[in-house]
């Protein structure tokens, strides 16, 4: 047998073997072409479908820290209706108000949507009255003509801390009236700095006495001491004016101290009036709230 004819039969040779071997153990081309078994797979249930509207609108009382600085809270109506409707005129009643209170910011209330509408804190409620919360009635008047009466859900008890507060703040005034000077240092502060918060007394030359008991800081300002202000002044109605110097600084210096909400200038302040307990959130000016958060970055070494 020549060269050429002994190299010819070597590579039939391996040809064959290889097309042997192919049987034996299927190429990832051919067992990718086998179709796997199926993965048997449940079907997504259908959504909920949404219960159908009452075809009433639902309301509730509210405040935020904010409508409270405003001097405000806000009623929120749920229209759970089919359609929609744009109020002219919602007026809320309380029997704990002297009269019934108009909101504003009136806008469209689209079918099943939910708005909250302003009402001013009303500045004499009737401190007589004895009413569970919930007793307020909203009437909703519409342009389709159609008028919603339904009563008020108040589940915080938004109204009835306002008239406690605000009856508190009427017997306290009957004495002395109370605020908070604009200024609270001298300028030019450094870092840990002390400043000082200023209540101001002014009798009213009526019959009465008052006791300034405690003051409670914010969540950005409070005492130097970590506690809370005890100064425990006597006030007569016939006395002359007079100040209450409060050592503070700030309670934080983190970022969120100074975007939470509005009453880091707002000071609950306990007193008694004729040895009956009260208390007032007693709110800085916008001046001076401006000055005291001044004053907390330059004590935080924010400036």
């Amino acid at each position: 047998m020549n060269r050429r004819v002994g190299s010819a039969i070597a590579v039939w040779a391996l040809l064959l073997a290889a097309a042997c071997g192919s049987h034996d153990a299927p190429t990832d081309a051919v067992s990718s072409a086998v179709p796997s078994p199926s993965v048997s797979t449940l079907p997504p249930l259908p959504p909920a479908s949404p219960e159908p509207p009452t075809g009433r609108f639902v309301g509730d009382m509210e405040q935020s820290s904010l409508d409270a600085a405003a001097g405000q809270m806000q009623v929120w109506v749920d229209n759970d209706t089919r359609r929609d409707y744009t109020p002219t005129r919602i007026v809320y009643s309380d029997p704990r108000f002297r009269a019934p209170v108009v909101a504003t910011r009136l806008r469209d209330e689209p079918a099943q949507a939910r708005r909250g509408f302003p009402l001013a804190l009303p500045a004499d409620p009737r401190c007589d009255v004895d009413a569970p919360d919930g007793s307020g009635r909203l009437v909703v008047q519409t342009t389709a003509g159609r008028t919603f009466r339904l009563p008020v859900l108040d589940e915080a008890g938004v109204v009835q801390r306002w008239v406690t507060s605000r009856c508190s703040e009427l017997a306290l005034e009957r004495v002395v009236r109370i605020s908070w000077a604009p200024r609270v240092d001298d300028g030019g502060v450094v870092k840990g700095e002390i400043g000082t918060l200023t209540l101001r007394l002014r009798p009213t030359g009526g019959p009465g006495r008052a006791v300034i008991e405690t003051v409670g800081g914010s969540h950005l300002l409070g005492a130097d001491d970590g506690q809370t202000w005890s100064p425990r002044v006597v006030v007569h109605g016939t006395d002359a004016r007079s100040t209450v110097s409060l050592s503070m600084l700030p309670a934080r210096c983190d970022d969120h101290a100074f975007m939470e909400g509005g009453n880091a200038t707002a000071f609950r302040v306990n007193f008694t009036v004729d040895g009956e307990p009260g208390q007032v959130l007693l709110r800085m000016s916008p001046a001076g709230t401006t000055h005291a958060i001044e004053y907390a970055r330059a004590a935080c070494g924010y400036s």
